[in-house]
């Protein structure tokens, strides 16, 4: 019996990482966004591996949280399902980054998990508030294409 795909769209705005951008050379503003985007990610899977997959969702998904409900809980009972089916995370790298403008990032993120890697994208924005995602996806292995990780 083949396992179904698991798929997670989410397009709204919701974490926001203040971020100082006065008179910064733009190699040094690329660096701190870097590490920024670094540290959110960071925290996303780090909180995953550790198996609390519903304050994982928090860190990208806040506002969604507050003000929708109900997405936010089909969105952690999605990545529970997903996890349940190919096992807890163990790690994860960077696959690809893609500047779309210099307040548009999209990165993909391959998460190892015990059976199969998942693809996990997200477009952070940067607006007046600092960073922030603003979509949210994730797909297993079986869905996977090259324009996963394509620029």
């Amino acid at each position: 019996m083949r396992e179904q795909g698991v798929k997670l769209i989410v397009l709204l705005a919701l974490v926001v990482v203040p971020m100082e951008a006065s008179a910064i050379p733009a190699k040094l503003a690329s660096s701190a966004a870097s590490a920024t985007l670094d540290s959110l990610a960071q925290t996303f899977f780090s909180t995953l591996e550790h198996g609390s997959v519903e304050d994982a969702m928090r860190i990208v998904l806040s506002a969604v949280a507050a003000r929708k409900p109900d997405e936010f809980t089909n969105a952690v009972a999605q990545t529970q399902n997903a996890l349940r089916i190919y096992g807890k995370i163990v790690d994860y790298e960077l696959a690809n980054e893609t500047k779309i403008s210099p307040s548009l990032i999209k990165r993909v993120y391959v998460s190892r998990s015990e059976q199969v890697p998942l693809f996990w994208s997200f477009y952070f924005y940067k607006g007046p508030r600092g960073w922030s995602v603003v979509q949210f996806n994730f797909q297993d292995l079986l869905k996977y294409d090259k324009s996963a990780t394509a620029n």
